[in-house]
C-alpha cells in the first residue's frame, strides 16, 4: 500500500479516462440550426396582399372630403395650396383656398355634391 492513502484503496486506478463531452458540441448546433432557421424565416422579402379593387358608385353625392380632393384638383397640384372647408349649404359644400407659399387668399369656392361643379 502507498502511504497517504486511505486503507480502502488497492492499487487499482479509481477511474479511467472519461469519455469527451459532446453535449455542448451538440446544444450548440441546434442552436446554430435554431437561429440560421429564425434568420431565414424573418429575413425573406414580404409580399403585400394585393389591394382590394376600387369600386366606383356613379350617381351619389360627394362628401366634404371628396368635394376638398376635386377643388384641390380644380386648383392645380401645388403643394402650396391649402383647401378649408367652410360647411355646406344644402347641396353645395363652401371652401377657402389660401396659397400658404405666397400668404394669398385665392378666394370662397363651391362644389356642387351632385353635380360635382366647381365654381367661385
Amino acid at each position: 500500500m502507498k502511504p497517504g492513502l486511505p486503507d480502502i484503496y488497492d492499487d487499482r486506478p479509481l477511474r479511467g479516462p472519461q469519455p469527451p463531452r459532446t453535449w455542448p458540441f451538440v446544444l450548440s448546433a441546434i442552436a446554430l440550426i435554431a437561429l440560421g432557421a429564425a434568420a431565414w424565416f424573418f429575413l425573406q422579402p414580404r409580399t403585400a396582399p394585393p389591394p382590394a379593387p376600387v369600386r366606383v358608385v356613379r350617381g351619389r353625392p360627394l362628401t366634404q372630403g371628396e368635394a376638398a380632393r376635386l377643388l384641390r384638383r380644380h386648383l392645380g397640384p401645388d403643394e402650396c395650396v391649402v383647401v378649408m372647408g367652410k360647411g355646406s349649404a344644402g347641396s353645395t359644400f363652401l371652401f377657402t383656398a389660401v396659397n400658404r407659399c405666397e400668404n394669398t387668399r385665392l378666394g370662397q369656392w363651391k362644389v356642387d355634391a351632385k353635380t360635382q361643379a366647381v365654381s367661385r
